[in-house]
C-alpha cells in the first residue's frame, strides 16, 4: 500500500483524485477539518488533516510527525492552489503575497521537505499540479500566471536534480477544469469563458 500525501484536498480536482486512489493510504490536507470529514468520511484508509500549509513551521512539524508515524511518503501531490483573475492594476499587495504563499512557496516547501526524504531513500514522486497559465499567459492572469511560471521553473529544476537518486518529478498543467475554482478567481466567468475557448 502506497502512501499518498495530498494537498488542497477539499478541492475539486483532489476529490476526484482519490476516487481513482481506493487501495492506497491517503494523507489529505485542507484547511477545514469539518468538510474534509464531510468529503472523505466513508473513504477507507484515510487520515485527513487541518493545516495551513502558509506556516513553514508547521508543515516542517506535520512531515516530521508523518515519518514517524507512517515511515514513508511514496508520492507527495501538491495540488493547492487558487487564482484571483484581475487587471494588473487591480491587483493588491495582500493579493500578490497571499497568491505565491499558497501556489508557489507552499509548493516549494513541502517539495523540499519530502523530496529531501525520498532522495536519501532513493525512491519516491512528486507531482505539482500547476497550469497551463504557467506556460501560457493570458490578459487578466499576471499574478495567477506568476506563480504558476515559478512553480513550474522550480520543478523543473528539481526534476534534474532528484532524477540521479531515482526519485520522479511530474508537473502537471492543466487548462480550465469544471470545478468551484473559478466560482473564487473568475466570478462573472468572463475570464473562464475565454480562457475554455483559448485552450
Amino acid at each position: 500500500m502506497r502512501t499518498i500525501l495530498v494537498t488542497g484536498a477539499s478541492g475539486g480536482l483532489a476529490q476526484e483524485m482519490v476516487k481513482l486512489l481506493p487501495n492506497d493510504q491517503l494523507i489529505l490536507l485542507g484547511r477545514n477539518k469539518e468538510k474534509l470529514a464531510q468529503l472523505y468520511g466513508n473513504h477507507p484508509n484515510v487520515e485527513w488533516i487541518e493545516i495551513d500549509i502558509t506556516d513553514d513551521s508547521a508543515l516542517e512539524a506535520l512531515v516530521a510527525d508523518l515519518y514517524l508515524r507512517y515511515g514513508k511518503i511514496d508520492v507527495l501531490i501538491n495540488n493547492a492552489g487558487y487564482g484571483i483573475f484581475e487587471d494588473f492594476d487591480q491587483i493588491s499587495d495582500q493579493d500578490i503575497h497571499q497568491m505565491f504563499e499558497v501556489n508557489t512557496f507552499a509548493l516549494i516547501n513541502l517539495s523540499r521537505l519530502v523530496a529531501s526524504r525520498m532522495k536519501e531513500i532513493r525512491k519516491g514522486h512528486v507531482i505539482n499540479i500547476v497550469s497551463m497559465a504557467g506556460l501560457i499567459a493570458t490578459a487578466k492572469s499576471s499574478l495567477y500566471s506568476a506563480t504558476k511560471f515559478a512553480a513550474i521553473g522550480f520543478s523543473n529544476a528539481l526534476r534534474l536534480e532528484l532524477m540521479p537518486y531515482g526519485v520522479y518529478l511530474t508537473t502537471v498543467n492543466p487548462g480550465p477544469i469544471r470545478t468551484a475554482f473559478f466560482d473564487q478567481a473568475d466570478p462573472d466567468g468572463a475570464t473562464s469563458s475565454r480562457l475554455t475557448a483559448f485552450f
